[in-house]
């Protein structure tokens, strides 16, 4: 009974992402939505890259430190 359940639940998702995917490629403001999603994910990229960027920095500036604090030391 358990195996049905979860049949006829894998079906209803199925025929709904279906549906969904069927909706965007036949509506009129695809080419609109596709440049949002498109814009978004560069500024999504961008502001990771940066966000990279400065850990990476960060992680030079404490190695950097580190190498000059045994440095003295020795």
């Amino acid at each position: 009974m358990k195996d049905t359940n979860k049949m006829i639940a894998a079906m209803l998702v199925g025929a709904a992402v279906g549906g969904a995917v069927a909706w965007f490629l036949t509506s009129e403001k695809k080419e609109e939505m596709l440049t949002d999603l498109k814009d978004t994910a560069e500024k999504v990229k961008k502001e990771f890259n940066d966000v990279i960027d400065k850990g990476r920095q960060v992680v030079e500036d404490l190695t950097g430190k580190k190498e000059t604090s045994s440095n003295n030391k020795s």
